[in-house]
This record gives C-alpha cells, sequence and structure tokens, in this order.
C-alpha cells in the first residue's frame, strides 16, 4: 500500500513536471510569435517611414528644379528688358543725331554724323539681335518650366498619396505594435526566469528567432533535419531539447505532437 502511494506520488509528480514543461514551452512558442509579430511590425513602420523620406527627398528635388527653371526665366526676362532699355536709348541717340543733322553747315560736320549714325545703328542691330536670342531663351525656358511644374505636381501627388497611406497603415501597425507588447509583459510574467532567460539569449544571437516549429523531423528554423531520437523527445514534450545544427529551441504543436504520438 505504502509503495503503491509512493509510485502513484511519483508518477503524479512527472506528469505535473511534463505538462509544467509544455506549458513552459507553449508560453515560449506564443512570445515567440509576439516577439516575431513586433519585430515584423516595426520593420514594416521603417520601410513605411523610408519610403516617405524617400518621396520627400524626390519632391525637394523636383521642387529645387521647378525654382532653379523659375530664377533663369525670370533672369532671362530681366535681360530682356535690360536689352529693350538699351535698344530705346540707342534708338534715341540717333534721333538725335538725325535732328541735329538738320543744323549741320559744313561737309565735315555731316560725314561725322552720318559715321555716328551708322555706328548706332550697327549698335541698334546687334542689340535687336541679341532681343531675338533672349525671346527665343524665354520661349525654350518657358516649355522647362511647364514640364518642371508638372513634374513637381506629379511628385506631390505621390508623396500626398503615400504619406496618407503610411500614416493610416502606420496608425494600425502602431496600435498593433502596442497591443502585441502589452499581451507579451502579460506573457513574461508566466514564464519561469531560467526558461525566459534561455529564451532571450537565444533571442539575441539567432536573430531574433530562439524558438522553431519541428515537424515531420525537420527544424523550421534552419530547415535541417532532426535525428529521430532527438525529435519524438520533443514531440513528447517532457524535456526541452534545440536544434543540434541552429541551436533553437524546437517547439511541436500540440496538435502535430498529437498526431505522432497516436501513430506511435
Amino acid at each position: 500500500m505504502a509503495g503503491t502511494a509512493t509510485d502513484c506520488m511519483s508518477g503524479g509528480n512527472e506528469q505535473a513536471k511534463e505538462a509544467g514543461l509544455k506549458k513552459q514551452m507553449e508560453l515560449l512558442y506564443r512570445l515567440q510569435t509576439i516577439d516575431s509579430n513586433i519585430k515584423r511590425s516595426e520593420a514594416l513602420q521603417r520601410q513605411f517611414e523610408e519610403e516617405v523620406t524617400r518621396l520627400q527627398s524626390e519632391l525637394d528635388g523636383e521642387a529645387e528644379k521647378s525654382s532653379a527653371v523659375r530664377q533663369e526665366v525670370d533672369a532671362l526676362a530681366k535681360k530682356h528688358r535690360e536689352h529693350e532699355t538699351a535698344l530705346k536709348i540707342l534708338e534715341d541717340q540717333k534721333r538725335k543725331v538725325q535732328e541735329k543733322m538738320m543744323a549741320i553747315k559744313t561737309n565735315k560736320e555731316y560725314a561725322a554724323a552720318q559715321h555716328e549714325i551708322s555706328s548706332i545703328e550697327q549698335a541698334i542691330g546687334k542689340k535687336e539681335d541679341e532681343i531675338i536670342l533672349i525671346m527665343d531663351a524665354v520661349e525654350n525656358a518657358k516649355d522647362v518650366t511647364a514640364a518642371a511644374e508638372e513634374a513637381l505636381q506629379a511628385a506631390g501627388r505621390r508623396f500626398d498619396a503615400k504619406k496618407q497611406q503610411a500614416e493610416t497603415e502606420l496608425r494600425d501597425y502602431l496600435a498593433d505594435i502596442e497591443k502585441q507588447r502589452q499581451a507579451r509583459e502579460a506573457l513574461l510574467q508566466e514564464i519561469k526566469p531560467d526558461m525566459l532567460k534561455t529564451y532571450q539569449q537565444l533571442h539575441k544571437a539567432r536573430n531574433g528567432v530562439a524558438v522553431a516549429l519541428a515537424d515531420k523531423e525537420y527544424c523550421f528554423g534552419c530547415s535541417m533535419k532532426i535525428p529521430p531520437q532527438i525529435y519524438n523527445e520533443v514531440v513528447q514534450g517532457d524535456q526541452l531539447h534545440t536544434c543540434p545544427h541552429c541551436r533553437r529551441i524546437l517547439y511541436v504543436e500540440r496538435s502535430a505532437a498529437d498526431e505522432g504520438q497516436q501513430s506511435a
């Protein structure tokens, strides 16, 4: 009777220990799932922020191009006005010389006046050519300005659309991250310190993945085959095992473990 009671107590302790380990493994896997979700959401958040930053840079670049073209057009317009003013001055000079010729009495003075008029006319012709060239440049610059303005507006539309999308989706991601973190904090209270320490060490060493699913004698963490004996012990769930290849904690979902045990 005493021996039977002792055996029952011993068996009960083993069952409780096994059940406790299975529960801890389940908690670790849930923790891994939450950490992976948080990591993925944070990565998506960074992607959106980088995309918005890239589009902002593109928008700023198009704005600079448009501004540079407008400045060029303004400079050409200013130059055109200056040439028009200079042309008017030359035409006034020519008119004054022609008026003076009416009072000239000597051939020498008349010849000098004609020479002055000829020089002024050459300057007028040169100035008119310069004005024509500037007018052509202004027209070309206007076409460039229109293209630059269109590119700027297109960049602005892309930026606004992406920013609106990012703000909406980021709001959802941030809310999800906060929810996941709250669940994580609650979960940490249930995990034993030694198990948590092992998890944290592997999480840091294995690029954020400390627990890997195992199925059909394969580790999903590294896609390598697990020795049958180790896999069977993982399925039984009575002790913690790590993958002999990637060193991650192996976990078999209970549905798959139950099927495996039934098959055995």
